[in-house]
């Protein structure tokens, strides 16, 4: 199995375009996710987000080209930060009194 990974000078947007990635997923995935967690309930969200960031980073580990790592980092990124957000939400919900924020 070869690999295609030259970073040479000229292939600079190649880095950049890779390290922009996880954002443009993440950013699609706050809109999605959310929408899962009000409608079906945010423990099936965030399995389906853990699920698929999971899928992503191994994707990214087995990654042979850069179109395939763009599409693995992008997943990851789709999945992963959108389940933080969901976890902050998930445990004010399950706080109360004093503790909650």
């Amino acid at each position: 199995m070869t690999r295609e990974f030259k970073l040479y000078c000229e292939n600079e947007i190649y880095s950049t375009t890779l390290a922009s990635s996880v954002y443009l997923g993440s950013f699609l995935g706050f809109f999605i996710f959310p929408y899962i967690a009000d409608r079906n309930g945010r423990k099936i969200a965030l399995f389906i987000s853990w699920i698929i960031s999971t899928l992503g980073t191994i994707l990214t580990a087995c990654s042979v080209n850069y179109t395939m790592l763009l599409i693995s980092i992008f997943i990851t990124g789709f999945g992963i930060l959108p389940a933080v957000t969901i976890h902050y939400s998930l445990l004010s919900e399950h706080s109360s009194g004093k503790f909650r924020e």
